[in-house]
C-alpha cells in the first residue's frame, strides 16, 4: 500500500528550540508529539513525502505543484539562517499528478521559477525540521498548495492523489501543515468561533466522523481565523475509503494559536 503515513501537523516556528527560546517550553506538549509522529514516520519508511503547507504559493482558483528540482531552506527569516534544509523533488509523481489532474479537469499547475532552487517556506520547513530528523534529508519531498476554491474541489484534489499514490510502487507519505484558530486568546466573539472550530476539527477525529468538518461555514472559518482547513479537507479526501485509526497526539494553544498533531495511522 504506497500511502503509508498521513498527518496534521501545526508549524509556529518557535517550536524550533533555537527560535522559541523561553516560550518553547510552553509548547512542550507539541514537541513531544512531533517527536512520537517522527518515529511513525522513520517506521512508515516513506521514499517521498508530500507535504501541504498553507505559506506555499496559493493561487486563487488553482492547486500549485511543485515542478522545482532542488529544494532548500533555513529560518533566515527569523534569525537563524545557519538552521538549513537541503532535499530533491519527486518529479514523477509532480508529473503523474499534473497530467491525472488535466484529465479530470482539475485546475492543477506546475511550479518553477527557472532557477536552482526553491526556497521552502516555514509551513513546510517546520514540520520537516522533526520529521526527517532521523530519516534525513534523503528522502524525496513534494511541495503542495491548496487553493481558494471551495471545499469540494479539495477533496477531490485529495481523492485525486489518493488514487494516484495507491498505484504508485513507492512508499509515500502525506503531511497536512496548518495551525487552527489564531483567535482563541481575543476576548471578543472571534475567540468562542475560535474554540468551536478547533474543538470541532478534534472531536472529528476522536469519533472518526468528518462529516462536521466538511459542513464548517466559510464565515465561521474567516472568523476563527484559521490557516489549516483546506489542508485538512485535502488530507480528508486523501484518505477517504481508507481504513484509519486516528489518534491525536497532542492539542494545545499556550499563545492563541491552535496547535494539533494528528497521526492519522493508515492500515497496510
Amino acid at each position: 500500500m504506497p500511502l503509508v503515513f498521513a498527518a496534521i501537523t501545526p508549524h509556529p516556528p518557535l517550536l524550533i528550540p533555537a527560535i522559541g527560546g523561553e516560550d518553547f517550553k510552553k509548547v512542550d506538549k507539541t514537541r513531544l508529539a512531533m517527536e512520537k509522529l517522527a518515529e511513525s514516520l522513520e517506521e512508515a519508511n516513506p521514499e517521498t513525502i508530500v507535504i501541504l503547507s498553507p505559506h506555499n504559493l496559493v493561487y486563487p482558483d488553482h492547486f500549485n505543484i511543485n515542478s522545482m528540482v532542488n529544494f532548500r531552506g533555513d529560518f533566515d527569516a527569523f534569525r537563524h539562517p545557519e538552521i538549513t534544509f537541503t532535499f530533491q523533488n519527486d518529479l514523477k509523481l509532480a508529473n503523474r499528478i499534473i497530467a491525472e489532474a488535466d484529465k479530470e479537469g482539475l485546475p492543477v499547475v506546475p511550479y518553477d521559477n527557472e532557477k536552482d532552487f526553491f526556497e521552502l517556506d516555514h509551513g513546510s520547513l517546520v514540520p520537516l525540521f522533526y520529521l526527517t530528523a532521523e530519516i534525513g534529508s534523503s528522502v524525496k519531498i513534494l511541495p503542495v498548495a491548496y487553493s481558494m476554491r471551495d471545499r469540494k474541489d479539495h477533496f477531490v484534489f485529495g481523492q485525486l492523489m489518493r488514487d494516484i499514490f495507491q498505484k504508485s510502487k513507492k512508499r509515500i507519505a502525506f503531511i497536512a501543515s496548518g495551525d487552527l484558530s489564531h483567535r482563541l486568546l481575543e476576548k471578543n466573539h472571534a475567540s468562542e468561533i475560535g474554540k468551536y472550530f478547533d474543538e470541532t476539527i478534534k472531536n472529528s477525529f476522536k469519533d472518526r466522523d468528518f462529516s462536521d468538518i466538511l459542513n464548517i461555514e466559510p464565515k465561521i472559518r474567516e472568523q476563527a481565523g484559521e490557516c489549516g482547513y483546506n489542508s485538512i479537507v485535502t488530507l480528508l479526501g486523501l484518505v477517504d475509503g481508507l481504513e484509519i485509526r486516528p489518534e491525536i497526539l497532542s492539542y494545545e494553544s499556550p499563545f492563541g494559536v491552535g496547535y494539533l498533531v494528528c497521526d492519522l495511522k493508515i492500515k497496510e
